[in-house]
């Protein structure tokens, strides 16, 4: 603070008015500072040259601007230190008061004019082809397409072995029996097919509808065993193929040589192919009752189904089962 006391005898003369007055005691000290203490029920007041009040102090501590009734409006709001009591502007956030509820929505204004069209923006380029997904189920089975033609006959099947020699017969006129020749007595026994084994991808043989032959032999004989077969693709798609194999069955089992044939069916461009195969085998058996079949299977490496003989009165691909027996 300046150092005021060259002023201090200056001040002696208020000080005398005011006690005198009896509103206050003034002490003063050697750094000028004035205190103004105004008795009980008074007030210090400081006024102008018409005699109005300007600022009041009174005793109590509070303090009155008259002036500021009337005063301009300004840009600052004056708060006050709760610890000091110094006066000053107000800090960030004081003297706000809480958020009021929100007014009531207005009503909506007119709509505007529609602005112009923006321009068109240039295409981009194509990004990267994204990964293969992975392959689809397969579709259903479409529906069976109409019979081909009539495939090549297949070659001539090899000569059957020669059956053993008969065991002689009683005396008479008639020789002993042997070989079957030219005027040899024969049992031919024959079977159609019934129905197609449709849509086959199996490859475990199963026996075809209607071609079983049960028969009894009275003495060991070596029968000779005739078969044939047809096989046509169940898709269009040029290329597709099945691999068909036709096995001949004696008493439910295997023959140990011979008796199976395989043959393919490709599909030209556009339609289902078709193929025919023919088995020409014999087998030895004892005397007794025996029953001979035909059996059917696809390779699991074909590429479409296939549907495999069919009925021998309306389907061309009917395979048949012949066995001869000589007496």
């Amino acid at each position: 603070m300046t150092n005021l006391s060259p002023r201090i005898p200056m001040l002696r003369p208020l000080a005398s008015a005011i006690a005198v007055l009896g509103l206050a005691t003034i002490a003063t000290s050697a750094q000028a500072q004035i205190v103004v203490s105004p008795r009980a029920g008074s007030s210090f007041e400081v006024r102008n040259q018409a005699g109005q009040a300007v600022l009041v102090v009174e005793e109590a501590g509070r303090i009155v601007i008259p002036g500021l009734t009337s005063a301009a409006p300004v840009d600052r709001v004056l708060c006050f230190s709760a610890a000091t009591g110094v006066l000053g502007p107000c800090a960030g956030g004081v003297g706000v008061g809480p958020t009021g509820p929100a007014g009531p929505a207005g009503a909506t204004g007119a709509t505007g004019p529609t602005g112009p069209a923006g321009t068109v923006g240039s295409t981009g380029s194509a990004g990267p082809a994204g990964p293969t997904g992975p392959t689809g189920a397969a579709g259903a089975t479409g529906p069976e397409g109409q019979a081909g033609a009539t495939g090549a006959a297949g070659p001539v099947g090899i000569t059957g072995l020669t059956g053993p020699t008969g065991p002689t017969g009683p005396a008479g006129e008639q020789g002993p029996p042997g070989q079957p020749g030219t005027n040899a007595t024969v049992s031919t026994l024959h079977a159609v097919g019934t129905a197609a084994r449709t849509n086959v991808t199996t490859a475990t043989p199963t026996v075809q509808p209607g071609l079983t032959l049960t028969f009894t032999l009275t003495q060991p004989t070596t029968v000779i065993v005739i078969a044939t077969i047809g096989a046509r693709a169940t898709t269009t798609t040029g290329g597709a193929y099945a691999i068909v194999d036709s096995v001949i069955y004696a008493n439910g089992n295997f023959l140990p040589n011979a008796g199976w044939n395989r043959f393919s069916v490709v599909n030209p461009t556009g339609i289902s192919g078709v193929a025919t195969n023919t088995i020409n085998t014999t087998i030895a058996l004892p005397a007794g009752t025996h029953t001979v079949d035909l059996r059917t299977l696809r390779s699991a490496t074909s590429t479409t189904p296939v549907d495999i003989g069919g009925n021998a009165a309306v389907d061309a691909n009917a395979g048949e089962l012949t066995i001869v027996i000589p007496q």
